[in-house]
């Protein structure tokens, strides 16, 4: 039996999770089938069990490398400012500014649509819980950079605000994307 170089197993698993994406944004992720994943990555259902050990695993790693990459973008936008208020205007506007294409729509969709499934899943719903906390602590550590500069009052609940932010980020780009026109 022939060895498979990392780099060809990571290259595969790119393409699983690429087409796991596509099929998951476009018949959701219940619907979405390995099967589906094998004709359109073309990697046939063997070679993805030895990758993944189930349509879950898939979406879990696809869930971790979007928000990986997500939180190095955030964390250079953050690189470009120095004040605790710039950081978080930047970020805000970073999000709303982006330009919709087919590769954020899709991650968005999915995003969306699993975590309402992996809300009725508590092993799935840790892991969403973890990313959550993930994404309040970096705001977290802006504003109390921001408070110790003396940007902001000391009175701010960090933790409340974080939350607030991304609420209102999430529901801003989500009006966004669900509604092009307005």
């Amino acid at each position: 039996m022939a060895v498979l170089s990392n780099d060809y197993k990571e290259e595969q698993k790119n393409k699983v999770l690429a087409s796991a994406l596509e099929c998951f944004a476009t018949k959701g992720y219940e619907a979405a089938t390995i099967d589906d994943i094998v004709n359109h990555s073309g990697i046939s259902k063997g070679s993805i069990y030895k990758l993944f050990k189930s349509k879950e695993e898939i979406y879990i790693q696809l869930m971790y490398r979007n928000t990986d990459e997500m939180y190095a973008e955030i964390r250079v936008i953050l690189a470009k400012n120095t004040s605790a208020l710039d950081k978080l205007i930047s970020v805000f506007t970073e999000y709303l500014d982006r330009e919709l294409n087919p590769f954020i729509l899709n991650s968005f969709l999915v995003q969306f649509e699993t975590q309402l499934f992996a809300s009725r899943k508590e092993d799935m719903m840790k892991i969403v819980e973890e990313i959550r906390l993930t994404r309040i602590n970096i705001i977290s550590d802006v504003l109390r950079e921001g408070i110790q500069n003396g940007e902001f009052k000391k009175e701010i609940d960090v933790d409340v605000f974080s939350e607030l932010f991304w609420s209102f980020v999430d529901g801003a780009v989500t009006h966004k994307y669900l509604f092009p026109g307005y």
